[in-house]
């Protein structure tokens, strides 16, 4: 994702992927979706684009590292990451 998104996460991006991922959740290795949420903040502009997020979008977020945390994940790093 870093190489993807080199420079920063184009406006409304980081927002779509969060309801996306998290509608589709149980579709995805949950170990894949910790990786590209991890990835994400990595990225270039990354806390701007949470600023910019709005509040559907930062409760997808919740809910899908919630999912991951129910599902046996450690999501320490994405609940600093994503400041949740």
């Amino acid at each position: 994702m870093k190489a993807i998104f080199k420079n920063e996460i184009p406006f409304g991006l980081l927002g779509e992927l969060a309801k996306i991922l998290n509608s589709e959740r149980n579709d995805y290795d949950k170990n894949l979706l910790h990786d590209t949420l991890k990835s994400l903040t990595e990225t270039g502009r990354f806390s701007m684009s949470l600023t910019f997020l709005s509040s559907n979008e930062k409760e997808a977020l919740k809910m899908l590292i919630d999912y991951l945390v129910s599902e046996g994940l450690d999501c320490t790093d994405l609940n600093t990451g994503y400041s949740l």
